[in-house]
């Protein structure tokens, strides 16, 4: 997880200069031959922004989570939710490797108390 700086596709940078396609194509083929990829997500697309005006703005994907089979295997329902960003300029990142359970029961405790 974190910031690989350069984005996977052009379509994934809003503002500012097009996509350097050499950066773009060495990360492709860096993620296809070591067999990893995006773990599916929610949230925010764009996950970084320079945080300028409306007219000299950028938001870019820069922030990944990024899995391979094996792990997909093991944890089959992982998502990474992409928050909205406080006080960075990118996106906080929650990785779940679990579906929503909810608790089930509350375990039953009970507690013996002395008396003399």
């Amino acid at each position: 997880m974190g910031d690989f700086n350069p984005c996977l596709y052009a379509h994934e940078k809003e503002g500012g200069n097009p996509v350097s396609t050499t950066s773009m194509t060495a990360l492709q083929g860096c993620l296809q031959d070591s067999q990893i990829f995006d773990c599916p997500y929610v949230g925010c697309f764009y996950t970084w922004s320079n945080r300028q005006d409306a007219e000299s703005r950028i938001n870019c994907k820069l922030d990944r989570s990024i899995i391979n089979m094996a792990w997909l295997e093991v944890f089959p329902d992982s998502v990474t939710d992409f928050c909205n960003s406080g006080i960075s300029v990118h996106s906080p990142m929650i990785m779940s490797v679990f579906a929503d359970r909810g608790n089930g029961p509350r375990a039953y405790r009970f507690f013996i108390t002395c008396t003399e």
